[in-house]
């Protein structure tokens, strides 16, 4: 009898230290597959600046500048052809696209410059996002760079007009580019 009792808690504590060691084993399971799902959220969505707010996606600058340019353009450079102010077919045109954070609020603004075509010496137009929507900051023949200094809070853009050698520069007024005269720049 004693025997069989000792035999008994023999099992009784191996079976218990099997147990053990099988739900060690799947919390080691678990932790690592909750890792991996904290991870690739990490990846795939930025923090934003509020702390009750969703994480949002983060976009690539391909998929910025097909949204703010109604998938016209729809990647950092190429060639396309696009319907032009009057709803005519442009010929084949070469572009470069640029995103870019121009005042610092975590969404980008897209610049599309046109380098051939009907351009010779160049047209760009500046897309902007207000309250959900992109449109059309402005537009300017020539090209255009980024100034080192800032206005209200918005980087300067240098203006290198087409026609005249006019370089001027363009500031935030606090809801729109203007150029030296007040007015939107290339707006004439």
């Amino acid at each position: 009898m004693k025997t069989l009792i000792i035999l008994l808690a023999f099992l009784s504590i191996n079976c218990s230290k099997q147990e053990k060691s099988t739900n060690q084993n799947i919390d080691t399971v678990k932790k690592s597959d909750s890792s991996k799902v904290s991870n690739s959220q990490t990846t795939q969505s930025t923090s934003s600046p509020t702390k009750d707010s969703v994480p949002v996606p983060k976009q690539t600058d391909e998929e910025i500048i097909s949204e703010a340019t109604n998938g016209v353009f729809n990647k950092k450079s190429g060639q396309t052809k696009y319907k032009d102010e009057f709803g005519d077919m442009s010929p084949l045109t070469t572009y470069e696209a640029v995103a870019i954070d121009l005042n610092d609020d975590g969404q980008k603004e897209v610049f599309v410059q046109l380098l051939d075509g009907n351009w010779p010496k160049g047209f760009y137009t500046l897309y902007m996002k207000k309250d959900g929507k992109w449109y059309k900051e402005y537009e300017c023949m020539g090209s255009y760079s980024i100034a080192s200094s800032k206005t209200k809070g918005y980087m300067d853009i240098n203006l290198n007009a087409a026609v005249g050698n006019d370089k001027s520069l363009a500031r935030w007024n606090g809801k729109m580019y203007v150029d030296k005269r007040g007015k939107k720049p290339c707006d004439f």
